[in-house]
């Protein structure tokens, strides 16, 4: 313990607190092996075919063919690329479904192990001689918060890289709070490279804690010796590392497509236009519904506000004194902001990446995981805040505030997975079905269009060319001008096949000659808030009309 009024020094933990995040981490891993395996017999599928795009482009790398869609076509249809290399040196063959959830498992206990670290860290900067903090029961608190969030457990089973950038953004939190500054940029890096809106979360991060009153450090690291600015510089740590890899990352979009993003964020921007109403709206209506902290009758916004108000005026709320008793707040604290700027800039942080992601690409309401797993990267930073809300809240309200979040997180992550499995079965009705049908069907050498690029590719021969039909997948057709424009550049790749969902099929039938060979449907698609029937088709090329023809001037 320290006095009240100075940062503490150094001291070591007792042991059962150090096994706080290990346990967490153990807990989190076996509640996503029973979420995702038990009690179904069989692996199942992802729930969107991106994960298929991410292996088809991990198999070209272990493979020696690079970062390459089909083998050699080097392509930027990727948003993570250093999931894409985890992917590659992962063992995923023969079938990777259970490897990548498995790996997704893993992935979730590191998740709920480092959101126990993190509380652990911030609780123990928080005790004191006169203020005791229950440290053990806050760092177990925001672990097990973390390993039961229904957002996280589905993103677990998902293929997606947000398992692997929740765990580094809150490893470089971490890192930041015990000021290992080198750790904290190499870390961001990292984050930035496995996804590009942490970009968002670290660059607020980073320039709050250089902003806010700093404490006289108390680590032994490398900024414990450093002058106040000093310090403020290093505070900027991730943010620089998350820049320095997003100009890696532009750079070799830049290098290999001619263009400074990668294809997808070209073709989704031409679905709609990005807004701040339209962001706002898809929060309230598809993400912060399934945080069962926000509908647990605000239990979670409460304790929330509890860490906070303790924090910046130094109360606490509803304490008690030795014999246990609830008695008046205490009177202010000074210096409190310079002690805890923490929790300020993780919240605010926070704040700031929902709001900037829901402002920086079009959201369709309507839509369901394939839209909401972009905020799922942060959903493990408010169970910290929870947990240290309990720091000075009587035991009964903590009680009467978490009870309903228990209940509500019970309920969500039954839904949840009903609806993932849903979801599973569509990517395999109307993705894996088709890739089985093209692998069996056609020669060795064909070329094939298909929309939803995924499956088709890791599952066909290598020496079949898969034509992306919007362009995810190929910078030609994602940057043509038009819908004609793309129909011929798909033309001169001279496709002896589609496989399309039936109204784009209708669309194209107007340039090409269609001849139906199969049909995959999936009667309720789960991919969408009010689930519908969804055909897609299995056609072959029979010619280009002849107007056609000689608009895209074929030989």
């Amino acid at each position: 313990m320290h006095d009240s009024e100075t940062t503490p020094p150094e001291r070591e933990p007792e042991a059962r607190e150090v096994w706080a995040p290990r346990a967490c981490a153990v807990i989190g891993l076996l509640l996503a092996l029973v979420y995702l395996f038990v009690p179904d017999a069989g692996p199942g599928d992802f729930c969107v075919d991106d994960a298929w795009i991410h292996l088809a482009y991990a198999k070209s790398l272990r493979l020696g063919d690079g970062l390459s869609y089909n083998p050699g076509d080097w392509e930027t249809g990727f948003s993570s690329p250093l999931w894409v290399v985890l992917l590659a040196a992962w063992p995923t063959e023969p079938d990777p479904v259970v490897s990548v959830k498995l790996l997704g498992a893993l992935l979730h206990g590191c998740v709920a192990g480092l959101s126990s670290a993190l509380a652990l860290e911030l609780a123990r900067r928080r005790a004191t001689l006169e203020r005791p903090v229950p440290v053990l029961s806050i760092a177990l608190l925001a672990g097990i918060l973390a390993a039961t969030a229904p957002t996280l457990l589905q993103s677990a089973g998902s293929g997606m890289e947000i398992g692997l950038t929740a765990t580094l953004l809150l490893a470089t939190v971490l890192a930041s709070v015990r000021e290992q500054w080198l750790l904290a940029a190499i870390l961001a890096f990292l984050a930035q490279l496995a996804r590009p809106e942490a970009l968002f979360f670290l660059g607020t991060f980073a320039a709050l804690s250089a902003v806010l009153p700093q404490p006289p450090s108390a680590s032994t690291s490398e900024g414990a010796d450093a002058s106040p600015w000093r310090r403020r510089a290093l505070a900027l740590s991730p943010a620089l590392g998350a820049g320095a890899a997003m100009l890696a990352w532009i750079f070799y979009c830049q290098a290999v497509s001619g263009y400074p993003w990668p294809n997808t964020a070209y073709v989704k921007a031409d679905l709609g236009d990005a807004s701040l109403g339209g962001g706002l709206d898809y929060l309230g209506a598809q993400v912060l519904p399934w945080q069962p902290w926000v509908i647990g009758l605000g239990g979670g916004m409460a304790l929330i506000a509890a860490a906070l108000w303790t924090d910046l005026s130094g109360r606490g709320v509803l304490e008690r004194d030795a014999e246990g008793q609830g008695e008046p707040a205490e009177a202010p604290t000074s210096g409190a902001l310079t002690r805890h700027w923490q929790l300020l800039a993780l919240l605010l942080a926070w704040a700031a990446g929902l709001v900037a992601t829901a402002a920086s690409r079009p959201l369709d309401p309507g839509i369901l995981f394939y839209q909401s797993r972009y905020f799922a990267i942060f959903a493990a930073l408010p169970p910290v805040l929870i947990a240290l809300g309990v720091a000075r809240t009587h035991k009964l309200l903590v009680v009467a505030l978490l009870l309903p979040v228990a209940v509500f997180t019970g309920l969500q992550v039954t839904e949840v997975r009903a609806l993932q499995r849903a979801q599973e079965r569509g990517v395999a009705l109307l993705h894996g079905d088709p890739a089985q049908q093209l692998r069996e069907q056609f020669p060795a050498d064909a070329v094939i269009a298909v929309e939803g690029a995924g499956a088709a590719r890791y599952r066909t021969p290598r020496t079949m060319t898969i034509v992306d039909i919007i362009g995810l997948n190929d910078a030609e057709v994602a940057h043509a001008d038009g819908d004609a424009d793309k129909a011929c550049v798909i033309a001169r790749r001279r496709p002896d096949a589609f496989v399309l969902p039936d109204h784009i099929a209708a669309a194209l039938s107007k340039v090409f000659v269609l001849r139906p060979l199969a049909e995959f449907e999936d009667a309720r698609w789960a991919q969408i808030e009010e689930p519908r029937e969804v055909r897609v088709l299995l056609l072959a090329v029979d010619g280009v009309h002849p107007h056609w023809a000689a608009r895209c001037e074929l030989d």
